[in-house]
């Protein structure tokens, strides 16, 4: 039901920590990545809990325990996608599913008290079944929903955690983006920039861009399956004003990494995934130590997934690693969090 592992640069070396037990500690964590806080490292399953709903779970890297914090019921929201974020000393989150209309919710939690408290449950009109996950931005948090909205291909949202109150900015349209999954926005320069698994002029995803102050959303880039790739679960990184991101599907095989300059919108595919070079990339990349880093959620040796290293200077694509099956777990979904000089 899934593993939390551990990723030495130097040495290649993947080591599995065997913490999703049985179904009842959380199961099956899915585009979530992980987050430090005070030393340790949370999390969210999709499944597994007392409910088989979901959990909240806290990992302790020096010690090697595992605790299950949380317990996702239905009421209180199920299900999630996506990643915690930490904001005045509390976690926030959504959950894809559950709560008053059984469309998501909005969460708080306090990793000191463990109090839980739904903030909000998401409806048609406003968007809801969010799969992306929330970034900071003054002091407020947005994310996009992948349903909901007067096209019901999601919407794009701003919520204040003081005041708690919830404004949707953008409805996608197909035009301009749809049906975001595991796709954080990216601010950059005064505007937010993401992707969306759909939308497009192919329905096959899309790169926008979105200005805050005009609240103006355009689709920049159509992806194309076998020219650009397609169907995107991952989010933007920026390195020397330039974005970097993957496609799930296409390129010429199975997805791509590509190079995309938001000034002269150029967009360029850098690597075509296929066989033991990876396949699938899932999750967002990480840039670290001038290089960028990402996991692919099948190929390799043994075909369960493996951790690449790209170079944006000599635009070489090394594989790092391959997974395993028994000692380091497959099919990574999620990004790498870098601590203690390990990924």
């Amino acid at each position: 039901v899934g593993t939390i592992f551990k990723y030495d640069n130097n040495t290649s070396e993947i080591t599995s920590v065997p913490s999703f037990k049985k179904q009842a500690f959380g199961a099956n964590p899915y585009y979530t990545e992980l987050v430090e806080y005070q030393g340790k490292i949370y999390g969210m399953t999709h499944n597994g809990g007392k409910s088989n709903l979901g959990v909240i779970f806290e990992w302790d890297p020096v010690t090697n325990a595992y605790t299950k914090k949380i317990d996702f019921n239905g009421l209180n929201g199920k299900n999630p996608y996506g990643d915690l974020i930490l904001f005045n000393n509390k976690f926030y989150g959504t959950t894809s599913k559950g709560g008053a209309n059984d469309m998501g919710v909005i969460f708080e939690w306090d990793p000191v008290t463990n109090i839980y408290i739904k903030k909000m449950d998401f409806d048609y009109n406003s968007g809801y079944e969010p799969l992306s996950s929330f970034i900071l931005f003054n002091n407020k948090l947005y994310c996009m929903t992948s349903r909901g909205g007067t096209s019901d291909v999601g919407v794009i949202f701003e919520w204040d955690p003081v005041t708690n109150i919830y404004t949707k900015r953008v409805n996608f349209n197909m035009s301009n983006g749809g049906r975001p999954n595991n796709n954080k926005l990216t601010y950059f320069a005064g505007k937010f920039y993401g992707m969306t698994t759909y939308g497009g002029t192919d329905n096959e995803g899309a790169i926008f861009e979105w200005n805050p102050v005009t609240n103006v959303c355009v689709g920049k880039i159509s992806f194309s399956e076998y020219i650009t790739g397609m169907l995107p679960t991952s989010s933007l990184i920026e390195w020397g004003g330039k974005f970097y991101g993957t496609t799930q599907y296409g390129g010429s095989q199975q997805g791509a990494l590509f190079e995309w300059d938001p000034v002269t919108n150029i967009y360029t595919k850098k690597v075509n995934f296929a066989g033991v070079l990876g396949e699938h990339p899932s999750g967002s990349l990480i840039s670290f130590n001038n290089k960028i880093y990402g996991t692919t959620a099948s190929g390799g040796v043994y075909s369960p997934g493996t951790i690449f290293e790209w170079d944006p200077v000599t635009s070489t694509h090394t594989v790092k690693a391959t997974f395993n099956f028994i000692t380091s777990g497959m099919n990574p979904l999620g990004g790498l969090l870098t601590y203690n000089g390990k990924f």
